[in-house]
């Protein structure tokens, strides 16, 4: 696995959400870069000690991996067994509206009715 350095010049160019929707997944150690990844349809583990608690691992739609076995595991084992993607359905189980952005822009609509 390859990680993006611009200062090597590979994926020089490149953004981070470009890299992770040609990819078959993502790790970090705690980033936003996990509920992109998700939203995106792509698997996500965070690869950190102690591992990290927020609404995705809690959900379980993101595996916590603090160590290297972990890891090694997250990414052959659980993101094989997810053929590699996050389907719509897991996250609408979770409570994730599928459509988040069309609630958005509905919400600012309606804001910028009322206060414009």
């Amino acid at each position: 696995m390859k990680v993006a350095d611009p200062s090597t010049g590979w994926a020089a160019g490149l953004t981070t959400s470009m890299l992770v929707a040609a990819s078959n997944g993502s790790f970090s150690a705690y980033s936003s870069v996990g509920g992109q990844s998700l939203s995106i349809g792509k698997p996500h583990a965070y690869a950190r000690s102690p591992p990290v608690g927020n609404v995705f691992t809690r959900l379980g739609l993101i595996p916590n991996a603090p160590s290297a076995v972990e890891l090694v595991a997250a990414l052959n084992r659980t993101f094989r067994e997810e053929d590699f993607a996050i389907g719509a359905d897991a996250m609408a189980l979770a409570g994730v509206p599928v459509n988040g952005s069309a609630n958005t822009e509905a919400r600012l609509r309606a804001l910028l009715r009322r206060y414009i």
